[in-house]
């Protein structure tokens, strides 16, 4: 097993079976590692080893945020994602583009007439191919640097589109602030040839606006049906797995100890988050996910 790994399997997760992994290497969790805590809400301890089918239970969750397993990059030139050179970005809408700007940055400008969608677009033929009805993760530093005061921003792709949140959270509703940091949107694809396009939408592109574009990235974000997480720390820090929209009122929040590890049959997969984290500092955590074939 290894981190950031897709582990495919064909009909069953039964560990005894093995997952098989994207290069064909078969891949066996000990009974041993496998301790479950299922039911119940706010802090779960790991304390019991499962039976052999353990591997039945099944947790009610939303998952994207953190989790191993995400595809290959789509954006393969680096010009098209930390702008060192002007790259093949072009302007939509009334949008001013500088490529680069001072610091390796796309900036942005926006005209702020309202008269449709304004910002930048990289054409499909720049990229790796995606499919459509697929699900990906656009990720994307963004800074809001002189102008409208938090502006809604979108990222499109596949002729589908969403509306940016902050990695850490803040902010979430769309908006950008005045700190450059990193933005994402899980986006279910419409076709296999719309363009990727950061940009403000029509709606909301009132007042200009200054936005600054840094390491786009483009990744498809498989189903996962299978998770697993053991904590090799030989500290005393446990590692906290939450499933729910929110960490602060989690459906469950599991609690892997030092040594131990933690797994499940995932379903009712849809939106938000699953997120997985150190309680204090940090931790050696072993993440496999699966996903079937």
């Amino acid at each position: 097993m290894a981190d950031d790994r897709r582990i495919v399997y064909s009909i069953s997760v039964n560990p005894q079976e093995g997952l098989q992994d994207e290069n064909l290497n078969t891949h066996w969790i000990p009974d041993s590692d496998i301790k479950v805590a299922l039911g119940g809400s706010n802090t779960l301890d790991i304390n019991s080893i499962q039976t052999d089918i353990w591997y039945q239970n099944e947790i009610q969750v939303e998952t994207s945020g953190m989790y191993p397993g995400l595809g290959q990059e789509k954006i393969t030139s680096s010009v098209n994602s930390t702008f060192i050179s002007s790259g093949d970005w072009v302007a939509i809408g009334g949008a001013t583009l500088t490529i680069p700007h001072t610091g390796d940055l796309m900036r942005i400008v926006t005209d702020g007439n309202s008269t449709g969608d304004v910002g930048a677009q990289l054409a499909s033929t720049k990229f790796s191919s995606i499919e459509a009805s697929k699900v990906y993760r656009v990720t994307a530093d963004l800074d809001n640097t002189a102008g409208a005061t938090t502006p809604q921003v979108k990222f499109e792709i596949g002729g589908a589109s969403a509306l940016v949140k902050a990695t850490d959270g803040d902010p979430s509703n769309g908006t950008i602030n005045t700190v450059a940091q990193e933005y994402y949107a899980d986006i279910t694809t419409s076709n296999d040839s719309g363009d990727l396009k950061i940009y403000r939408p029509a709606a909301n592109d009132s007042g200009t606006s200054t936005i600054t574009v840094d390491n786009v990235s483009v990744k498809e974000l498989p189903v996962i049906e299978f998770f697993y997480i053991k904590n090799n720390s030989s500290g005393s820090d446990s590692v906290l797995v939450s499933f729910d929209k929110t960490e602060a009122v989690p459906t469950y929040l599991v609690k892997v100890p030092p040594g131990e590890a933690f797994a499940c049959r995932l379903n009712n997969l849809n939106a938000n988050n699953l997120h997985i984290k150190s309680s204090a500092n940090i931790v050696s955590v072993e993440c496999l996910a699966a996903k079937a074939e």
